[in-house]
């Protein structure tokens, strides 16, 4: 229990006067919203756990980082795709990542990728070139995100970028090209004042710094 201790000084304060003083600070302490304190620190507050809908639309993010198409369809209805994830405001394109498939520097070589590891769908066996083994994929998952779902390409997260920007960054030129035929702009600038372009010379992601730049001379 608080403990309140009022020092009276001054011998003409009146008894109501010193009562209203103390209910003051009873209210504030119990309100501290009033205060300007967030809500979240009052001491009744509490974090209430997350719905099913979110948990479901947490799982849909999951998928999509992970390339996981059948995956992310199953769980898409009990979703919001388009939700943002709280701690970045990313959106389900932006977590897509291709993944590239290393192999000796030689054109043309044939692979056989076990994608047993990467994929929660099933075991996928593919015989691909050299020159086609990076994206496979995650292309179709950013085909279903773009085409299918719907997503807004031109989402920013809390640092100004794009699913253009990212892929950009890594050098993903196929997502790059899907984002682009999906209607992505990209002339946005990040908070750094960076666009997509930018960001691949920088990185000296020659062929996506290529295909960004032939598109601006398009806009």
């Amino acid at each position: 229990m608080m403990q309140i201790s009022v020092s009276v000084t001054a011998p003409v304060l009146h008894k109501s006067i010193v009562t209203g003083l103390i209910l003051s600070m009873l209210v504030s302490y119990s309100c501290p919203a009033a205060l300007g304190c967030p809500a979240a620190c009052a001491p009744s507050s509490t974090v209430l756990p997350p719905s099913a809908r979110d948990k479901a639309s947490a799982e849909f993010r999951e998928h999509a980082m992970h390339g996981s198409v059948l995956a992310a369809k199953r769980v898409a209805p009990q979703a919001d795709v388009h939700q943002v994830e709280a701690t970045s405001g990313r959106t389900a394109l932006h977590k897509v990542r291709s993944i590239f498939c290393s192999a000796p520097s030689v054109h043309h070589i044939t692979l056989q990728i076990s994608c047993e590891a990467m994929h929660s769908d099933s075991l996928l066996l593919r015989s691909v070139t050299m020159a086609q083994a990076a994206f496979w994929g995650h292309n179709d998952m950013v085909k279903y995100l773009v085409k299918d779902v719907k997503l807004n390409v031109n989402a920013q997260d809390f640092a100004g970028d794009t699913a253009v920007h990212d892929a950009a960054k890594f050098g993903h030129a196929v997502v790059v090209q899907h984002l682009l035929e999906g209607g992505a702009n990209a002339s946005i600038r990040n908070k750094q004042g960076h666009t997509a372009l930018d960001v691949a010379r920088r990185y000296k992601k020659d062929q996506v710094a290529k295909l960004l730049a032939g598109a601006k001379s398009k806009l």
